[in-house]
C-alpha cells in the first residue's frame, strides 16, 4: 500500500531525527579533535583525524565542511557523478548490469568509512534501478559509517553490519594500531604494535547464504591479508552466481609464493582480471595475463605501497564483450592514490 502524504511526512521526520542524533555524537567527537567532515565530490562523509588516510590522501580544501549547510538543505540529495574515465568504472558496472536484468547487492567488505559502498548506493537510489549496499567493519572507524550512511540520507538503500568478515565464523582478535585505521584487521599485526581486542567474525559464505541475497553481487575485499582465505570460502559461489570482485592484493603478504599462483590460476579459470591500481579511484584498467603472471606479482613488490587492487569479471557474464568494450573506452589516468574524485566529469567543476 502507497504511504500516505501524512505518513511520509512522519517518516522523513524520523529519519533526520536519526541523522540529529547521529551528528549529536559526531559533533562531540569533534569537540575532541577527532573527527572531520570531509566533501568527496559527490557525497560528504566523516572522518577521524590525526589518521593516515585522512591525513595523507584527502586535499585540505576539502576538510572542514559544514554538518549544519548539508543538513539545512533538506531536499538536496547527492548527486552521483559519472564521467568516462576508469575512475568512474564501477558505475559502469553497476549499469551494466542492470541493462541485463540485474538486481545488484554490493557487499563493502572492510569499508572503512564506507566511501566505496556509499557512492553506489547514492548511485543505485539516484538511478531507481533494484539494488542495495551491505557494508561491514570492526574496526575504529565502524562508528563513523551509521552517520555517513544517515548525513547522506541513503537508509533506504544501505545499511552497515558492525561485524568481521572472515572465512571461518566465531570469535577474532581486531588488531588496531592508532593513527592508522585503515588497517585494521583480524589477520595479523602487520605493522608491529598494535592494540588488541576481542570481536565478533562471520564467514562472508555463512553471511550471503543466511541473508539469501539474490541477484548480482558486487563484492569489494579490503581485509588487509585475508583475501585469499575468503576468496576460497565463497569458491562456490563465485562459481555459481554472477559476481563482480575486486579485492586488494599485497603479495608479501602471503606465506609461500607457491600460493599467490593457485589464487590465481583459480581465478583465471572463471574470470578475466584487471589491476585497477586502487577500488575507492580506479586510476587504470590494465589486463592481467596468465603468461605474464610472474613478472606482474614482481611488479607489484615494487610499489609505492607494495599492493594494488584487482578487478574480476565472470567470463560468463551476459553481453561481456560489450561491457568491455565500454569499460575500454574509459580514460585512463596518472596513477595517484586519491580518496577524492581524480577528474570530474564535464559541468561538475
Amino acid at each position: 500500500m502507497d504511504e500516505t502524504i501524512l505518513e511520509r511526512i512522519q517518516r522523513l521526520e524520523s529519519e533526520l531525527d536519526e541523522v540529529r542524533e547521529g551528528v549529536s555524537k559526531i559533533e562531540l567527537m569533534q569537540n575532541q579533535g577527532q573527527v572531520d567532515f570531509v566533501d568527496f565530490g559527490d557525497i560528504k562523509l566523516f572522518m577521524l583525524k590525526n589518521d593516515n588516510l585522512y591525513d595523507r590522501f584527502v586535499p585540505d580544501s576539502k576538510k572542514n565542511q559544514s554538518i549544519r549547510d548539508y543538513l539545512l538543505d533538506a531536499k538536496r540529495l547527492p548527486k552521483p557523478l559519472i564521467g568516462n574515465s576508469v575512475n568512474h568504472l564501477f558505475f559502469h558496472i553497476l549499469n551494466h548490469l542492470w541493462d541485463n536484468g540485474f538486481k545488484v547487492t554490493v557487499l563493502d567488505v572492510g569499508c572503512h568509512i564506507g566511501l566505496f559502498g556509499l557512492r553506489l548506493a547514492n548511485l543505485i537510489r539516484y538511478s531507481g534501478r533494484p539494488g542495495e549496499v551491505v557494508l561491514f567493519d570492526i574496526g575504529r572507524t565502524a562508528e563513523l559509517v551509521p552517520p555517513n550512511i544517515r548525513v547522506n540520507r541513503l537508509g533506504g538503500v544501505a545499511h552497515f553490519e558492525r561485524i568481521a568478515i572472515s572465512d571461518i565464523s566465531g570469535p577474532a582478535i581486531l588488531y588496531h594500531k592508532p593513527g592508522y585505521s585503515d588497517s585494521d584487521n583480524i589477520f595479523s599485526d602487520h605493522l608491529k604494535g598494535s592494540l588488541s581486542y576481542l570481536v565478533d567474525s562471520i564467514a562472508l559464505h555463512e553471511y550471503i547464504t543466511k541473508s539469501r541475497i539474490e541477484g548480482a553481487l558486487v563484492i569489494k575485499l579490503d581485509v588487509e591479508g585475508l583475501e585469499p582465505q575468503i576468496i576460497q570460502n565463497i569458491k562456490d559461489i563465485l562459481l555459481d552466481r554472477i559476481v563482480i570482485l575486486t579485492f586488494e592484493f599485497t603479495p608479501s603478504r602471503f606465506e609461500k609464493q607457491e600460493l599467490i599462483g593457485n589464487l590465481f590460476s583459480e581465478l583465471f579459470a572463471h574470470f578475466l582480471l584487471f589491476d585497477i591500481f586502487y577500488a575507492i579511484q580506479p586510476t587504470q584498467l590494465v589486463e592481467i595475463e596468465p603468461s605474464t603472471l610472474t613478472n606482474y606479482v614482481d611488479s607489484i613488490y615494487n610499489r609505492t605501497y607494495g599492493y594494488t587492487d584487482i578487478l574480476c569479471i565472470p567470463k560468463k557474464l551476459k553481453q561481456l564483450d560489450r561491457l568491455l568494450v565500454r569499460l575500454n573506452n574509459l580514460r585512463q589516468l596518472a596513477n595517484l592514490y586519491s580518496l577524492c574524485q581524480l577528474e570530474l566529469p564535464e559541468g561538475n567543476h
